[in-house]
């Protein structure tokens, strides 16, 4: 006899129904609480403000007046009305009371339109990560449900190609969440663009789940609703839970094609019947009355969100600014541990959050959390989760490694294959510029495997990459290669790892020889573009390009003014530079000959080929009947910072140059000075330098890198006295395609047992003629000999 009697009498279509996980998860802190435990509450999406106190009121007027009765089943008349008005000021949507169908809360619209719209077999296509109830629904009702990754380097957008791809002739209906839980990401106009190109060319229905309409911060709602020719494909669903704080009072309400809000009123009918009559009248009153509460709320929002994601960002964790909603989506991928064992351990000691994985394969190795609490409660939250991410990066508490996803949620997006039969397996991680690279490796008898997505690859992701037989990697300094990735290579048969890169910072050198694995490097090639584009980020900051840009494109100029954006003049000027190399060097030579400054650097070696080509150039000028200039290398780097104009840093990424440029240097500095940093981000404590910006305002910096790249906080987008750039200094055809060519002379001369160049004639290896060796192998002395492969 079975054990659950009642078992039998269950339908087989519930094993297709999923959950939300924030339920499960705030029933068990609940039960936490009951044995005197506290737990901080960032796993429920709930405002924890109380419904505006007119809409309270409404209701209660409402009670009070006999308005507790059926309604038609599509709800009432005036309340659709007032929906209408409100979709054609929000959204310039044209809409009519017969369009439209009330339920009670949002759900319902989400699981009527599955019921009445997709057959079994049917393909919906839907975000992922995204609302766990998506999925659920399109299972229950038969269908297929099909995942649109979104992509943190996209911030947790779509990616147009990927969504074009995933259309068939089964495609029924596209589901789209904008602003997104549970990431914070809004779609933008490009994004609409293409849905409706391709909702009008397969005539494919979307449901627009616009549930967080009015919680949008720097930007505006932007909807597929200001389309005319989407309507007869369009359904829109949209509430009062979050914009109003009337989660419990379960109000929601979709517009759709007349047609198909005839048979979504007929499942009401058959279901829930019809939505409370007060409840309608508070929602007519949330819509039509003042709106200042939400402005509030919104405002509120905001302020917490800008505290919780720097806290996340200053834990280590990579945290992006969401753009809408009341939720953070940080990646934990850093810390290499599962995180659904994360999220537990959190519960464990009273941090209530939700692993990312809840909300479909491609959340795995990210946390949510919502800051829809109070702003006391996410300071002793984020306190609490500080000191157990010290315990977990420590050491002192052990959790298990990420979840490995399959291989289509870990790397989805184009790889493609050069010389498929070729024997000698080369990872190349990103698609790299020119073709000079590619003949190489083919040539050789390389089968070349190049990562065609922008997104930036974890290491499960490399690792799943590298499989059981790889050669070679061709990586960026993007990706971090220490002795587990090292160890994943050299048992695939790995002989040879090169960065398309400069920098090394990203590589465990000593674990890669340990090994035998030789490192690579690209140098030489990029000297001229990266001190070039200092030169131009430092004009640009000494004459307010970026603000005087800003100011014309934006309509402000209305003519000529003797004050408008007076600039700083650099002629004769001083010119610190930190890491007096060949960027360096270049640069300082540059800007000394062009403006005639004067040139103080600081640097563990002199570079006398600099100071005597400066002291040519400065006799030139005396023979000329001008002042002299001077080029002298400086002990004190705090004089340094204390006496020049322009401070430039070209150093390397160290323990010593990290946060080189903090709150102490920045103080040292003339207030009219500029700092330039094309270097490496973290040489700068970025929060020193906002705070420094925002009180000396005659102060400019230039950036082309970042203290936690790729991540841009929202505080330094904001200061219009810092330049920012995309990391492009080496951002030219011919340095950016030398830089791949020379990856892969490192590749072939290791593996054909070729030697590296000697000298630092790095260009020669460029040339169609030059012999196949290495550019720079960082551990050829501790390596060779070696044998051909």
């Amino acid at each position: 006899m079975s054990a659950d009697p009642t078992k039998q009498f269950l339908a087989s279509r519930l094993s297709r129904l999923g959950t939300e996980t924030a339920f499960d998860v705030l029933a068990r802190a609940k039960a936490m609480e009951k044995t005197g435990k506290t737990v901080v509450h960032f796993e429920i999406g709930e405002p924890d403000f109380d419904t505006p106190a007119n809409i309270i009121e409404a209701a209660v007027t409402a009670l009070k007046t006999g308005k507790t009765h059926y309604t038609p089943a599509q709800g009432m008349v005036e309340f659709r009305e007032v929906i209408c008005q409100h979709m054609k000021k929000t959204r310039n949507f044209d809409c009519v009371p017969e369009e439209i169908v009330v339920t009670p809360g949002a759900k319902p619209i989400m699981f009527f339109t599955m019921l009445a719209c997709i057959n079994e077999g049917d393909e919906v296509i839907y975000p992922n990560p995204g609302f766990p109830i998506y999925e659920s629904m399109i299972n229950f009702v038969g269908a297929k449900a099909v995942p649109l990754p979104l992509y943190e380097s996209r911030k947790f957008r779509f990616d147009p190609e990927e969504l074009r791809s995933l259309i068939t002739p089964k495609t029924k209906m596209i589901i789209t969440n904008s602003p997104h839980n549970p990431t914070g990401g809004i779609l933008t106009r490009a994004e609409l663009d293409v849905l409706a190109e391709i909702s009008e060319k397969h005539n494919i229905l979307v449901l627009s789940d616009e549930i967080y309409d009015d919680v949008i911060y720097e930007s505006k709602l932007e909807s597929l609703a200001s389309y005319p020719s989407m309507k007869p494909r369009l359904i829109i669903l949209a509430g009062h839970s979050k914009n109003y704080a009337m989660t419990g009072w379960r109000l929601g309400y979709g517009i759709f094609p007349k047609q198909i809000a005839a048979m979504i009123a007929k499942l009401a009918v058959n279901s829930v019947s019809c939505t409370a009559q007060f409840t309608q009248v508070a929602g007519m009153e949330a819509l039509a009355g003042p709106q200042d509460s939400v402005k509030k709320m919104v405002a509120e929002w905001k302020r917490r969100r800008d505290y919780m994601v720097r806290r996340l960002n200053e834990m280590g964790l990579t945290c992006l600014t969401p753009e809408g909603a009341f939720y953070v989506f940080p990646s934990v991928k850093g810390l290499n541990v599962s995180s659904k064992a994360l999220a537990d351990y959190f519960l464990e000691n009273g941090i209530a959050v939700l692993d990312g994985a809840c909300f479909g394969a491609h959340g795995n190795g990210y946390i949510r959390l919502s800051y829809a609490t109070s702003m006391q409660i996410i300071e002793k939250g984020l306190d609490m989760m500080e000191q157990a991410l010290k315990k977990v990066k420590s050491g002192q508490v052990k959790l298990p490694g990420p979840t490995v996803m399959p291989r289509a949620c870990a790397a989805p997006k184009n790889w493609t294959v050069h010389n498929p039969d070729g024997k000698i397996r080369v990872v190349v991680t990103k698609n790299m510029p020119g073709t000079q690279w590619l003949q190489l490796l083919t040539e050789e008898g390389c089968r070349v495997e190049v990562g065609t997505s922008d997104d930036i690859l974890s290491k499960d992701e490399i690792k799943q990459v590298i499989g059981k037989n790889c050669q070679a990697v061709i990586g960026q300094l993007t990706e971090k290669w220490d002795k587990e990735l090292f160890s994943c290579l050299k048992q695939a048969g790995g002989k040879v790892y090169s960065n398309m890169a400069v920098g090394f910072d990203n590589i465990d050198i000593p674990a890669a020889t340990s090994l035998g694995i030789f490192v690579g490097n690209t140098p030489g090639v990029l000297t001229e573009t990266t001190a070039e584009m200092a030169i131009a980020l430092t004009f640009a900051a000494a004459r307010r390009v970026v603000e005087a840009d800003l100011y014309t494109r934006t309509g402000k100029f209305k003519g000529f003014l003797p004050t408008l954006f007076v600039g700083k003049r650099l002629l004769r000027g001083t010119l610190g530079i930190v890491g007096a190399g060949r960027i360096g060097a270049n640069y300082a030579i540059q800007m000394a000959t062009a403006q005639k400054m004067n040139v103080l650097y600081y640097d563990v070696v002199p570079n006398p080929k600099m100071e005597n080509y400066l002291a040519k150039y400065s006799e030139f000028l005396k023979s000329q009947g001008e002042a002299p200039i001077k080029c002298q290398r400086i002990e004190s780097l705090d004089d340094l910072f204390r006496i020049s104009d322009v401070v430039s840093l070209h150093t390397n990424l160290t323990s010593e140059t990290r946060h080189m440029v903090n709150a102490s240097r920045l103080s040292m500095m003339k207030d009219t000075a500029i700092l330039v940093n094309t270097a490496r981000g973290p040489c700068i404590d970025e929060k020193a330098l906002i705070d420094h910006c925002r009180t000396h305002p005659n102060f400019a910096a230039a950036l082309d890198v970042f203290e936690f790249e790729p991540r841009i906080s929202q505080e330094l987008a904001q200061q219009l006295n810092i330049v920012m750039v995309p990391h492009i200094s080496s951002a030219t055809e011919y340095t950016r395609s030398g830089m791949a060519t020379l990856a892969a002379k490192n590749i072939v001369a290791m593996l054909t047992g070729q030697t590296p160049i000697e000298g630092e004639n790095y260009e020669q290896l460029l040339q169609d003629s030059a012999p196949k060796k290495a550019a720079s192998i960082l551990n050829w002395k501790d390596l060779k000999p070696h044998a051909k492969l």
